[in-house]
């Protein structure tokens, strides 16, 4: 792998490590990520569900499908941070 490729895996797994241990930091990627952020937060807010849990995929059963949205088209490695999880797109 080139050096360049490499730098780039390694910020995006480093971004993704802090943004998956501070709230704020996961609220505001929620916010600004999906096209129904503000729904899903008001409904985790209510049924008392750290937005955290939600994020790491312990939440099965959340009533919401999360959407994507995008204003371009971009690539992006799943980093070790991340869950896979249940979502759509609002772009493709």
């Amino acid at each position: 792998m080139n050096d360049t490729f490499s730098a780039i895996l390694n910020m995006h797994e480093a971004d993704d490590n802090k943004q998956a241990n501070i709230e704020e930091l996961m609220t505001a990627a929620i916010d600004k990520e999906f096209a129904n952020g503000k729904e899903i937060l008001d409904t985790a807010e209510l049924l008392c569900i750290s937005v955290k849990d939600f994020i790491a995929g312990r939440i099965t059963d959340f009533p919401i499908i999360p959407v994507r949205q995008s204003d371009e088209f971009y690539i992006k490695k799943h980093t070790e941070s991340q869950v896979p999880y249940f979502h759509s797109h609002k772009f493709y």
